[in-house]
C-alpha cells in the first residue's frame, strides 16, 4: 500500500503514526520538497485536506487529516500487533486515552514548553497554571501505571505512542529529577518506551532532562531618571496670523508615509512575486528597481544552532513571521531554515526588502528583531549577493541549491 505523509521533519504530532507504522512494517513516505506556506496551498494538496495543514496522510483512496485520526488509520492496518488493542473494549481504552493527551495534556504543556523555545510571547500567570494542570493530568496517569506496565492490555498500544509523543518535549525540558519524582510510574514507563527500536527509529534518543528550563521574561527596558518640571511660562496671546504659523504633523504618522512616492508600491513587488515563477518576478524586479524607494538587507538568526530539531527552528521562524504585523505594510522578506536536521546544524537566513533606504523604526517593535543580525547588501551592484539572494527568494529551486547554506528544510514568506 502506498502511503504519503505530509509534514516538517520532526513534527511531535506526525511521530505517532511514523512509529504506528514501524510497529506494524507499513512504508510510509515523506515526500521531499514540500514547503509549508507553498506546497500545502496547491489545489492537489487542497483536495486531501481543505484546512492546508499539516499532517495529512495521503492513501490510495483519499486524504486523511487529523493526527489523531491518521495515526488510528494507520495503527489499524493490521490486527495482529494489537496496536489498536486485542478486544472491542482496549479499543475504546485506546480512544479513551488518546483523548486524554488532546484534553488534558497537549494544551498545557505546549504553553509551558512553547514560551521557552521562544514560541509564545512569556507569560507567568499561564506558565504556572500549565504545570499545574501537567501534573494533575500526570498523576491520574500514574495512578494508573502503578498496577499496569502500559496503558492498555499487556503490550504497546497506539495509546502508549500517542502518550509519549505528548510528554517528549516535558521529558527533554522541564520534567527535571525533583519533577519526576513526583510520577515514578510514568518515568519508568516512559523510558521503557521511547528505548523500544520503533520509538528510537523515529524520536532519537531521548535524554531526561536533568534541569527544569525555564522562560524568560522580556527585560525591562531602563527608566532614565526623572527631571524636574520647567517652570510654566504664562501663555502669550496668539499674534495676528497665527493661523499661517506651520502646524505640527499629525500625531501617529508613520515616517515611512512621509517619504517621497516611490515608483511603484511594494504590493505590485508582492504580487509579481505571488504570480510568476521566481526568475521572473525577479527580472521584473532588476528591471524596475527604485534604489530611492525601497533597500534590501540580509538577516541572519544569532541563535539557530540552539534548535535540536527543524520543527523546533520552523516554529521559531512561524512565531517571528505571526509577530511581523507592524512592519508588514512596508516591507517583503523571505527567512528559510537551511543545513542538516540536527542540533547545530540549521542555519536560519534570508532577505528582507523595507521602504526606504535605511531599517524603519518599526523593525524594532517586533519581539524576536533582537535574535537577528541585518546587514544592508545591495543586489543591484554586486552580482553575487543578487545570485543569492535570487535563490533564497526560489527556496532554492531553478538549480539554485548550491547558493543557500545548505538543503531548504522549511521557512516562511514575510508579506
Amino acid at each position: 500500500m502506498a502511503l504519503k505523509l505530509y509534514t516538517f521533519p520532526g513534527n511531535p504530532r506526525a511521530n505517532k503514526a511514523l512509529i504506528a507504522a514501524k510497529y506494524n512494517g507499513v512504508d510510509i513516505t515523506i515526500p521531499a520538497g514540500f514547503v509549508m506556506g507553498e506546497s500545502n496551498k496547491t489545489p492537489e494538496f487542497l483536495a486531501l485536506n481543505p484546512l492546508g495543514k499539516v499532517p495529512t496522510l495521503e492513501t490510495p483512496e483519499g486524504g486523511i487529516f487529523e493526527s489523531n485520526a491518521i495515526a488510528k488509520y494507520v495503527g489499524g492496518l493490521r490486527a495482529d500487533t494489537q496496536l489498536m488493542g486485542a478486544s472491542y473494549f482496549e479499543a475504546g481504552q485506546v480512544n479513551q486515552w488518546m483523548d486524554f493527551c488532546t484534553t488534558h495534556l497537549d494544551l498545557p504543556l505546549s504553553n509551558w514548553t512553547y514560551q521557552i523555545l521562544g514560541w509564545m510571547q512569556f507569560n507567568k500567570g499561564i506558565t504556572v497554571k500549565a504545570q499545574q494542570d501537567v501534573l494533575a493530568a500526570l498523576k491520574v496517569v500514574d495512578s494508573h501505571l502503578l498496577k499496569n506496565s502500559f496503558l492498555v492490555g499487556s503490550c504497546i498500544t497506539l495509546a502508549d505512542i500517542t502518550l509519549a509523543c505528548s510528554l517528549d518535549l516535558g521529558f527533554r525540558m522541564v520534567f527535571d529529577p525533583a519533577y519526576r519524582a513526583k510520577f515514578p510510574n510514568v518515568t519508568r514507563w516512559f523510558t521503557t518506551c521511547v528505548n523500544q527500536p520503533e520509538f528510537v527509529a523515529i524520536m532519537g534518543p531521548v535524554e531526561l532532562c536533568a534541569k527544569m528550563q525555564e522562560a524568560k521574561a522580556p527585560a525591562k527596558p531602563k527608566q532614565e531618571p526623572k527631571k524636574k518640571k520647567a517652570k510654566q511660562e504664562p501663555k502669550k496671546k496668539e499674534a495676528a496670523g497665527g493661523d499661517d504659523a506651520p502646524k505640527p504633523a499629525a500625531k501617529g504618522k508613520n515616517p515611512l508615509d512621509l517619504l517621497p512616492k516611490p515608483k511603484w508600491p511594494i504590493d505590485e513587488w508582492k504580487r509579481q512575486y505571488s504570480n510568476n515563477d521566481t526568475p521572473v518576478a525577479c527580472q521584473w524586479l532588476w528591471d524596475n528597481w527604485d534604489p530611492e524607494g525601497y533597500s534590501w538587507y540580509h538577516i541572519k538568526n544569532k541563535y539557530a544552532a540552539e534548535q535540536s530539531k527543524a520543527w523546533m527552528a520552523a516554529n521559531l521562524v512561524g512565531g517571528f513571521q505571526n509577530r511581523w504585523e507592524c512592519c508588514r505594510k512596508y516591507s517583503f522578506g523571505v527567512v528559510l531554515i537551511c543545513g542538516e536536521d540536527k542540533a547545530g546544524g540549521m542555519e536560519i537566513e534570508g532577505y528582507i526588502m523595507f521602504r526606504g533606504k535605511v531599517v524603519p523604526p518599526d523593525w524594532k517593535d517586533i519581539p524576536d528583531a533582537e535574535t537577528y543580525a541585518i546587514t544592508p547588501c545591495d543586489p543591484i551592484n554586486d552580482m553575487a549577493c543578487r545570485k543569492r539572494l535570487t535563490a533564497y527568494l526560489a527556496w532554492g529551486e531553478y538549480g539554485l541549491e548550491g547558493d543557500l547554506s545548505g538543503p531548504c528544510l522549511d521557512g516562511k514568506e514575510l508579506k
